[in-house]
C-alpha cells in the first residue's frame, strides 16, 4: 500500500502592509503596460498606412525586397512586443517580469485584494462614478473581483498569443529546427492579439487606477506620411 501524499501547506495570509504593497505594485505596472501597448498599436497604424500606400501606388504593385524587409521588421518587432506583454514569467518567483500576463497571473492568486472599497478610494472628487464602474467590470453588487474573471482573461491572452509566443521563441530568439514550428503567425493573428491586449490593458488600468481609456493607442499628431511625399533620391543617383 503506497503512502499517501502529504497535503500542501496552507498559504500564509498576507499582512495589511503586504496587501497594500502588492496593490501599489500593480498600479505602478499599469503605466508601463499601457505605454508598451500603445507603442505596439502605433507600429500597427504605421504598418497599415504603409501597406495602403504600397497597394494604392501603381509603381509599387511589385514592391520587391524593400517592402518585404519592412513587413518582416514589423512582424518580428511587434511579435516580440506581444510575447513580452503576454509573458507570465516564472510561476514560482514572486517578481520576475512586468507584463500584462504576469499582472493577471498575480491577480488570479490574490483576487480578494481587488475590492469595491479599494476602487472607491480611487475617486476623490467623483465618488458617484466608483460603484457603476466597478459593477461594469466585475459584476453588479459584487464586493470582490471574482477569481474566474482573472483566470478567464489570462486564458484569453494565452490563447490569442500562443502561436506568436512560439514564433518568437523558435524563430527570433532561438534557431530551432524547421519542424518545431509549422506555420508563422499571420498578420491577422498579430492584429487579433493586439486587440485583446489593448482591451485587457484598458480594462485593468480602469480597475486599478480609475483612469479609463477606450484604447491605449495615443493619437498621432505628427504627419508621419510627409517624408513619403518627397523624393528620397535623385533619379541619377547610384545604388
Amino acid at each position: 500500500m503506497s503512502a499517501s501524499r502529504p497535503a500542501p501547506a496552507p498559504r500564509t495570509p498576507l499582512t495589511a502592509i503586504e496587501r497594500q504593497r502588492l496593490v501599489r505594485k500593480w498600479r505602478s505596472w499599469m503605466k508601463r503596460i499601457m505605454n508598451e501597448t500603445g507603442d505596439l498599436l502605433v507600429r500597427q497604424e504605421l504598418f497599415r498606412g504603409m501597406r495602403d500606400v504600397v497597394n494604392e501606388n501603381e509603381d509599387t504593385k511589385d514592391p520587391g525586397i524593400l517592402v518585404d524587409w519592412m513587413m518582416r521588421n514589423y512582424a518580428e518587432a511587434v511579435s516580440v512586443g506581444i510575447r513580452r506583454l503576454c509573458d507570465v514569467g516564472r510561476v514560482k518567483k514572486k517578481i520576475d517580469v512586468v507584463s500584462l500576463g504576469r499582472l493577471l497571473f498575480e491577480l488570479s492568486h490574490h483576487p480578494r485584494l481587488v475590492t469595491r472599497a479599494m476602487h472607491r478610494r480611487l475617486y476623490r472628487k467623483e465618488q458617484h462614478l466608483a460603484d457603476p464602474t466597478f459593477d461594469d467590470i466585475v459584476g453588479r453588487g459584487r464586493q470582490f473581483a471574482p477569481t474566474i474573471m482573472f483566470r478567464s482573461d489570462l486564458q484569453k491572452l494565452r490563447l490569442v498569443s500562443s502561436r506568436i509566443h512560439r514564433f518568437v521563441d523558435k524563430r527570433i530568439a532561438h534557431a530551432t529546427p524547421p519542424r518545431t514550428l509549422r506555420k508563422n503567425p499571420t498578420y491577422g493573428q498579430i492584429s487579433a492579439s493586439l486587440d485583446v491586449i489593448d482591451r485587457l490593458a484598458c480594462k485593468y488600468n480602469g480597475l486599478l487606477t480609475s483612469t479609463f481609456f477606450s484604447t491605449a493607442k495615443p493619437v498621432l499628431v505628427e504627419d508621419w506620411k510627409r517624408p513619403l511625399r518627397i523624393a528620397w533620391m535623385p533619379l541619377h543617383a547610384g545604388g
